[in-house]
Parts: structure tokens; sequence; C-alpha cells
């Protein structure tokens, strides 16, 4: 069975915690390559993923991803930017 690649999108405001998870979605995807493709995060959340702005995370180091949840301490971090929009009316504001 061909690998499936997985989209990670985020929505509220990007924190350690939710950063934390986005480090774990790619160390888990990376752990089972014969499951799991590629692991591309939507740019500003749901609002990328409609625009196709999707970043690879493959360029992330294995050091990125455990500094991941400091956003401070990896420029890379800001590649995982979160939504709030509101898809009925269209509004939006980029974390």
């Amino acid at each position: 069975m061909p690998a499936n690649n997985i989209l990670y999108a985020q929505s509220g405001g990007v924190t350690p915690v939710i950063n934390a998870t986005a480090a774990a979605v790619i160390q888990a995807a990376r752990a089972h390559p014969d499951r799991f493709g590629g692991v591309f995060a939507a740019a500003d959340g749901i609002i990328g993923a409609l625009e196709e702005r999707l970043i690879d995370t493959s360029s992330l180091t294995d050091d990125d991803l455990h500094r991941l949840p400091r956003p401070r301490a990896v420029h890379s971090a800001r590649a995982v930017t979160s939504s709030r929009a509101w898809i009925r009316t269209g509004a939006s504001t980029s974390a």
C-alpha cells in the first residue's frame, strides 16, 4: 500500500502545546515511513489549506522538532501558523 501524506492545520493561537502536538505528528509520521509519506502544514490553518499554501515539513531537523514548542528557539517554528477564520463569513485573522 502506498504511503499517504498528512496535512496538519491548526486553529486558534499558536501555543507551545499546539506546537508540541505538531512536532509529535511529524515525529510519528517519520517513525512510520511505510504508512506515511510527507507531512505538510497548512500556512495560516484552514485558510492555507483552502488556498493550497502548504509547507513541506521535511526540512525540519530533529533538533528543530525538539525546539518547536519554544517558537523563539527556532525560526522554522513560524512555518506552523494558525488562523481564526470563520468560514461562514470569510473573516480571518492570522496568529
